[in-house]
């Protein structure tokens, strides 16, 4: 492949602090064979003024979207207009480690087949000095997916991918900007697997700070429906040996070893789903908290009737009028819109209903199955939809 291009996406938001070092990390780079996809997620500050000078350069196009909508929506945006040969992510708080990065990254791509690699992460503070590493597993494969469900979710491959591009369209845009999930998962009618990935030297500058969206409460939010979806979906795949045990050995196998080890079995998760997912929300909030937010005491609610084989029926309106149907990416408008008490009565509705239990909805039309089903994975209510006889 000759002069491959690398498509950059860069989602931002409120970070005319730091957006200037990351766009000057990638004119750095000695591969000049770049496209960096700028998508100002409605922005209040003065980052889109900072873009300004950087415009003139035929390589970089930049999208302004009118409302914040949560960054896997800005990704989602610029998604559309890649046309590069390998996809890449860097955050407009971030930079590039160093010159070489993306030629090295290039480079070692040509020489292998694998779908992409990942990498240990380089550090650095709000002032741009350097300070340690994160360091990540040392292979992605099979045991690396029971590792997700023994860790609560918690992904131990860091998210930003560098892959081919139609590794992205295929398994990006779909696991991990759609859903929200760890884009190297896969499943499959023969059951969960992986990308083939393999691990390079570091090449992600990543800067820690108290601004970082993770400490927010909509941050919280996004992760902790991200990380449910996941083990939810393991779950049904996988069965791990006792939770405090498990959990223990995949932290301490990881930071010792840099692989996982973790005592499990390919089947079915066995025990009480109700204790399965109070662990993954109490990886996010305190007792209090999932006792009284609407979403968070539905859920929790739901499973402890888990499996219910209560049937509930949904009347053709409230399916007909439903303006908003949310996936993954949306969390953040979704956390919105509860806060204002302003949710579509659909998932008022599913939420009332989630804390009596229900095994099964039935609906009269066939094309709101597919909705429904949507509407069912984004709150992580695992519930059949059946049509009326």
């Amino acid at each position: 492949m000759s002069n491959p291009l690398v498509s950059i996406l860069m989602p931002t938001y409120n970070d005319a602090e730091y957006i200037t070092s990351a766009i000057d990390s990638v004119f750095a780079q000695t591969h000049r064979d770049w496209e960096l996809l700028i998508i100002n997620d409605g922005s209040s500050d003065d980052t889109g003024e900072k873009i300004i000078p950087y415009l003139n350069d035929p390589r970089i196009r930049y999208h302004k979207q009118k409302q914040n909508s949560g960054q896997l929506n800005a990704l989602y945006t610029g998604s559309q207009s890649v046309k590069g040969d390998f996809v890449t992510l860097l955050h407009s708080d971030d930079a590039f480690k160093s010159k070489d990065s993306l030629e090295r990254l290039v480079q070692y791509m040509e020489r292998h087949t694998c779908d992409g690699v990942f990498a240990d992460i380089a550090v650095m503070d709000g002032e741009g000095e350097n300070r340690n590493t994160l360091k990540t597993i040392s292979t992605v494969e099979q045991e690396t997916v029971a590792t997700l469900l023994a860790l609560r979710g918690s992904n131990c491959v860091s998210d930003v991918f560098f892959v081919r591009s139609d590794v992205f369209f295929s398994n990006v845009v779909e696991r991990y900007i759609q859903w929200n999930m760890p884009y190297w998962l896969l499943n499959g009618q023969q059951g969960m697997g992986v990308l083939d990935l393999h691990k390079v030297e570091p090449w992600y500058l990543y800067r820690v700070y108290k601004g970082n969206y993770i400490h927010s409460d909509a941050g919280k939010f996004e992760a902790s429906n991200g990380c449910l979806r996941s083990v939810l979906e393991i779950a049904e795949h996988y069965d791990i040996t006792g939770y405090s045990i498990s959990r223990a050995l995949a932290f301490l196998s990881i930071r010792l070893f840099h692989r996982p080890f973790v005592l499990y079995s390919t089947r079915p998760y066995s025990r009480p789903y109700d204790g399965l997912v109070r662990s993954v929300l109490q990886c996010y909030y305190g007792d209090d908290e999932l006792e009284t937010d609407p979403y968070l005491s539905s859920v929790l609610a739901f499973y402890s009737h888990f499996p219910s084989k209560r049937k509930i029926y949904l009347p053709p309106e409230v399916l007909d009028k439903c303006k908003t149907w949310y996936t993954g990416k949306d969390a953040r408008l979704f956390h919105a819109a509860m806060r204002r008490g302003a949710l579509d009565p659909l998932y008022d509705h599913l939420l009332r209903e989630a804390r009596l239990g229900f095994g099964n909805i039935v609906v009269s039309d066939e094309h709101h199955q597919e909705l429904l089903h949507a509407a069912l994975k984004f709150l992580n209510l695992r519930a059949t939809i059946s049509l009326t006889e």
